[in-house]
């Protein structure tokens, strides 16, 4: 008898089950796929040889995580809007343990078919990330075998979600009495009180969140510099989202409020209607669309920081590894067994390809820290650093090829350092002094590639380092391709050494091949992370925006047919409508995608700042990206949602 009840409870009210439907389809899609990827055999055996299994164990808790919020929100929400159903139903004389099976009955229907549907688009899903997994590794695309594993993973994680999900529902419904299932929670429009303190604290809220993105332009100069930890940038965090919280309760209990308090735009149509319904709906949820927004904000940051994170490798990789392979000796380095000599380690290198160029620089050092007493790295406990130079032939040598024009320096010198450091060679009087013989400053310049993991070092002319000591002895290579196994490569190439009493693998040899596919590898992974749990969140705040838009719809029903009498056409009705759900659905989506542009400005900076000018383009477009797929997303829910609230409280 109750599954009969309940298939056609189903099917009866289909249009108000959708959005739930549709919530629980995207999430077990997104499950799936990711699962799929987590227990794909080949990336699995890839992430615990790369020591990312620790990772990858604490996204799989970051789903269980999201989804249990997820599906007992939800169903929380479908089971407030229809209490007053199953009011009826305790009146009728049903106990409380039949209208709790009859309600569970219902949603494990609902699970199933979502289950079904979720799986059969999360099959489509999961070659798509596969294919992204590829295209970031480089290898050959084919497609992806499922996993039993995987398949059973999330069969078992839904259905313990649901689980918790009937938990809560059979809770409320214990407790609930049948006069509040009847009746209802009536909703009653209350006089907003101090509106100007409200607004007072909205203009709080949004000075807090433009302090806040202020803040965190200077901490990403600080930080690139050295000078800072990751603690700001989560205190700078925390006052954005409260700020943002803060900026949507306040706006809620002022916007309205002086809106009503014009009466020449109240007089139009149905304004005043509309302002009142929404001041009900927004002076009720203001916390959740507070909340809601900030996880939309923070989907739309951590979309935008994968990608600057994607370019900003390939960036870095050029200023790191501009030749395919470097050689890099400490001149006073003590030899450990198993180290290749120079000799032995160019045949172990043309073993896999070919090299045909090779350009040998020494750096060399004097005992002095001229250099670096005008740097943060002088003083006390830096007495043994010592300057690092270059001879000018040899530096062209290196600059040339890779399209810089070659420096010509006559009594002068140029020195080389990072950003934090050039700002504090001001000093145009400074003067150097090498073998008797006096060189002028000659500028400084922070766009070259690193061809020595040193602050700050200084190209002179040739004669200036005749007698020098060498410090560290450098050759880079021009290899004939990238098609060969780079991590065979540096395998082959490292020696093992003691370090902290454990045996580790060291290498002479940096091979740019090699720094990219792991590059590659570690933004594969953290993409498709941050991607599944975006996707969730998003799903999750359109879901709450689309369910608590529904809950209100027995009231507004009454409403609306108020209106109809009064003599309001259905066109009006429909506009009125219209216009009720759109602005409530669009207000938590404002700010984070406005977000979205300061957001895309500090990632371009970042990339200004590291001399990767060619990305910028590239960033500002992945922020346009990102904000289309979030409202691609959100005009499916609101369309969803719309249609369901006209039908229900439209009559059609």
């Amino acid at each position: 008898m109750l599954c009969k009840l309940a298939f056609r409870n189903v099917k009866r009210q289909i249009g108000n089950e959708l959005i739930y439907f549709m919530t629980v389809a995207f999430t077990v899609a997104f499950m799936f796929a990711i699962d799929q990827v987590l227990f794909n055999q080949t990336l699995y055996d890839y992430a615990v040889r790369r020591e990312l299994q620790g990772g990858m164990i604490g996204l799989i808790l970051l789903i269980s995580v999201v989804v249990a919020f997820l599906l007992s929100y939800a169903s929380a929400f479908m089971l407030r809007l229809r209490r007053r159903e199953f009011g009826i139903y305790l009146t009728c004389g049903m106990t409380r343990r039949d209208v709790l099976r009859l309600f569970l009955a219902e949603n494990l229907l609902i699970c199933v078919a979502a289950l079904a549907a979720g799986i059969l688009f999360g099959l489509f899903l999961y070659q798509g990330l596969m294919g992204m997994v590829s295209m970031m590794l480089e290898a050959e695309f084919a497609a992806a075998p499922y996993s039993v594993k995987g398949t059973w993973f999330t069969i078992v994680l839904v259905f313990a979600v649901f689980f918790v999900s009937c938990l809560l529902a059979a809770r409320y419904l214990r407790r609930v009495t049948i006069q509040e299932l009847v009746k209802g929670q009536q909703k009653r429009v209350k006089n907003v009180r101090y509106p100007h303190v409200w607004a007072v604290l909205t203009v709080g809220g949004a000075a807090g969140m433009a302090a806040a993105l202020f803040g965190l332009q200077g901490w990403i100069h600080s930080y690139l510099s050295g000078g800072s930890t990751m603690l700001p940038l989560l205190e700078r965090m925390f006052l954005l989202l409260g700020s943002m919280i803060l900026f949507h309760i306040s706006l809620a209990h002022s916007l309205m409020h002086m809106l009503l308090k014009r009466k020449k735009l109240c007089s139009r149509g149905t304004n005043t209607f509309l302002f009142r319904q929404l001041s009900a709906s927004l002076h009720t949820n203001a916390a959740m669309m507070g909340m809601i927004a900030c996880l939309l904000a923070l989907v739309v940051i951590g979309l935008d920081a994968v990608f600057m994170d994607r370019l900003s490798a390939e960036a870095m990789l050029l200023s790191y590894c501009p030749y395919d392979l470097h050689y890099v000796h400490t001149c006073d380095q003590v030899n450990r067994d198993g180290r290749l000599s120079l000799e032995e380690a160019k045949e172990v290198v043309e073993r896999y390809t070919t090299i045909e160029k090779t350009i040998p620089y020494t750096f060399y050092a004097d005992g002095g820290h001229v250099l670096y007493d005008h740097t943060k790295f002088s003083g006390s406990g830096y007495e043994g650093i010592e300057d690092s130079y270059i001879a000018e032939s040899e530096f062209n040598a290196l600059i040339t090829p890779l399209g810089f024009e070659a420096v010509e320096l006559s009594d002068s010198f140029l020195v080389v350092a990072d950003v934090d450091v050039a700002e504090q060679f001001d000093d145009p009087e400074l003067v150097l002094t090498l073998n008797g013989r006096e060189y002028d400053f000659a500028g400084v310049r922070t766009d070259y590639p690193e061809f020595m993991f040193r602050y700050v070092y200084a190209v002179v002319p040739d004669e200036a380092v005749e007698g020098m000591g060498a410090q560290q002895y450098h050759e880079v290579y021009e290899l004939s391709g990238t098609d060969f196994d780079a991590h065979a490569l540096d395998r082959d190439l490292s020696y093992k050494v003691e370090y902290g009493g454990r045996q580790r693998y060291n290498s002479e040899f940096i091979i740019r091949e090699y720094e990219r596919r792991e590059d590659n590898a570690r933004v594969a992974f953290l993409s498709v992370s941050v991607m599944f749990a975006a996707g969730v969140l998003l799903c999750m705040g359109m879901a709450l925006l689309a369910l608590k838009t529904l809950t209100g719809l027995a009231e507004d029903k009454e409403r609306y047919r108020v209106l109809s009498l009064i003599g309001v056409g259905m066109r009006d009705l429909r506009r009125v409508l219209f216009r009720q759900t759109f602005l409530f659905f669009i207000f938590p989506l404002i700010l984070p995608l406005a977000c979205g542009i300061p957001a895309a400005a500090l990632v371009q900076e970042i990339l200004r700042i590291n001399h990767m000018e060619l990305f910028v383009r590239a960033a500002g477009m992945t922020a346009l990206a990102v904000s289309g797929v979030i409202l691609l997303l959100y005009l499916l829910y609101y369309s969803a949602a719309y249609l369901i609230a006209r039908r229900a409280a439209l009559w059609e």
